[in-house]
């Protein structure tokens, strides 16, 4: 059975480019465009890893991460932040989050990461 991975992104564009390159891979994705809709996707299809991305409307990345680890029923699930900000990892890291990538990143080294992620 193929890894579903959840997609959390406003950009439409690395939505698309994210979610293309993870189908070519033959993962299953499903997308978001904010942390409020990840949050009801992830309870629902509890996928095998979340891509997110940090600033985001409604809901963004460090409030989604802070309500996923709340949650007993998913948060065993890995993140991967996707971010423009590379300066924040110690902030990452005081959420539990060791895994993340800077935009723009290099295709083989974000594919690398996401099989380590799903295996």
């Amino acid at each position: 059975m193929n890894k579903k991975i959840l997609v959390i992104d406003d950009e439409p564009m690395i939505v698309e480019l994210v979610k293309n390159r993870l189908e070519h891979e033959d993962y299953s994705v499903s997308t978001a465009s904010d942390g409020l809709i990840g949050l009801e996707i992830l309870r629902t299809q509890k996928p095998d890893l979340i891509v997110l991305d940090i600033l985001m409307p409604n809901m963004d990345g460090y409030n989604f991460i802070q309500e996923v680890n709340k949650d007993p029923g998913i948060n065993h699930i890995p993140i991967l932040v996707l971010t423009a900000n590379a300066h924040l990892k110690e902030l990452f890291a005081m959420e539990g989050v060791d895994n993340y990538m800077v935009k723009p990143f290099d295709k083989e080294e974000f594919l690398d990461k996401i099989r380590e992620l799903t295996n």
